[in-house]
């Protein structure tokens, strides 16, 4: 008994607490699930607070369909009876994998009848459609419905395939960088303008820093490889061989902060050691298993090419059919195109064209277009691209129809969709009443 009680102790309160995991931990959360504290209360099970920490901004984005306040109405009690909608963990409970087919939704898969049971009567377009259904065919998502929403539906009714302008805004944060830091050089920097002197011995580390973006936006050496020394009681310049990850958030704190809301960056946000691409559960290549995911990894240290990262960073590791299927995708022509100059910047597209689209925000009173690091942000469930990423360059309803289309997903876009989404339909039908 007491060495039964010495290993239970030394797992709950050590770094590994795996033999305390009720079960499968979810898809969404396994890369964490070691760090318990972050969810759970000791005795006090998982508070609703522990889930909007982290994703209570991806919800206020989204204009949440099913937000707390909806159910805040008297009139809404009774539904809450059947579901308590308030609750994340009505829906969302966790270590529950292998019940649920690895889904991160916990509930029966006609939940929506629980509140919704009177639809064909309020709606006669919906007569006959299964209950399980409404969310299966990407009709309807329970939090983000803004590409569906019907008045937005009708204004892309009659839109092309393909849009006349598919250009995605480019990125200007060397702009904007120039203005913040005045240390920053207004021009372009080549080999000769570095500033290491003779502490980087070699010069191809000096050559692959001058084609880079850091050159081109007037960023040196000394920018990131020296930082404060407050040992002596004085604040001196210190060279450093290794800059932390605090020196890239220095300037790109909005990508930082996205990348940590991401799977790539999600455990180091939870205090754990880097993700590694050996702990995920879709297939990834076997020689990438023991990289450890941080801006570097990804963003090559002097080598900033972000071309580069754009699709090659993303395939040395993914090795699903999707990802695989890119490279012989109408997308990936469009790209080799752009890299040749066939076509102008911003027309290819990339992995992260799709899954790490642009973002324009509002900073220090400047418009800022900025590459949003946190891939999870559209990718469950896919309609959420739509908006952000598919009407840069296609209509909407060929944006539905495609998304729609598992076969589609697995060969990246290769082929048409083969049935029409029939949201289009029935707002078309609604529209001539």
């Amino acid at each position: 008994m007491l060495a039964v009680i010495g290993y239970l102790s030394v797992e709950m309160f050590g770094p590994n607490k795996q033999s305390f995991l009720p079960g499968k931990t979810s898809s969404a959360h396994h890369q964490i699930e070691l760090a318990c504290d972050l969810c759970h209360t000791p005795l006090d099970g998982v508070k609703q607070k522990a889930c909007l920490d982290c994703h209570g901004d991806a919800l206020k984005e989204a204009s949440d369909s099913h937000a707390k306040k909806v159910f805040n109405d008297p009139r809404s009690y009774a539904m809450l009876e059947k579901i308590n909608a308030k609750k994340c963990v009505s829906c969302h409970a966790e270590h529950l994998d292998t019940k649920n087919s690895g889904k991160t939704v916990s509930v029966p898969t006609d939940y929506c009848f629980a509140c919704h049971d009177d639809i064909e009567e309020e709606r006669p377009s919906h007569k006959g459609l299964s209950a399980e259904d409404c969310s299966a065919s990407g009709c309807h998502n329970y939090h983000d419905n803004t590409a569906l929403y019907e008045d937005f539906v009708k204004k892309h009714l009659d839109e092309n395939s393909t849009l006349s302008s598919t250009v995605v805004p480019l990125r200007n944060i060397a702009e904007l960088t120039r203005k913040k830091l005045p240390l920053i050089a207004a021009k372009n920097l080549s080999i000769k303008d570095q500033d290491a002197s003779n502490l980087v011995p070699n010069i191809q580390i000096i050559k692959q820093w001058a084609k880079s973006g850091h050159a081109e936006a007037g960023v040196n050496c000394t920018h990131c490889h020296k930082t404060d020394d407050k040992t002596k009681g004085s604040v001196t310049a210190k060279w450093t061989d290794t800059p932390s990850l605090k020196v890239c958030e220095d300037c790109h704190t909005e990508e930082a902060k996205n990348f940590y809301k991401g799977k790539h960056g999600m455990r180091l946000a939870a205090g754990l050691s880097p993700m590694q691409p050996d702990l995920a559960r879709i297939p990834m290549k076997q020689q990438a298993h023991d990289k450890k995911l941080t801006c570097n990894t990804c963003h090559f240290a002097h080598d900033y090419n972000t071309r580069k990262a754009a699709v090659s960073a993303c395939l040395d590791c993914h090795d699903d059919t999707h990802s695989k299927a890119y490279i012989t995708s109408p997308h990936y022509q469009l790209w080799l195109k752009e890299l040749s100059g066939e076509l102008p910047a911003g027309s290819g597209v990339s992995c992260a064209t799709c899954h790490l689209p642009r973002l324009k925000i509002r900073k220090n009173g400047l418009n800022r277009i900025l590459v949003n690091h946190n891939q999870n942000a559209n990718l469950r469930p896919n309609s959420k691209m739509i908006r952000d990423v598919c009407l840069q360059c296609h209509g909407l309803a060929f944006s539905l129809q495609s998304l729609a289309d598992s076969n589609l997903v697995l060969n990246n876009y290769s082929s048409s969709a083969t049935e029409k989404h029939k949201t289009i339909d029935m707002v078309k039908n609604r529209a001539k009443k």
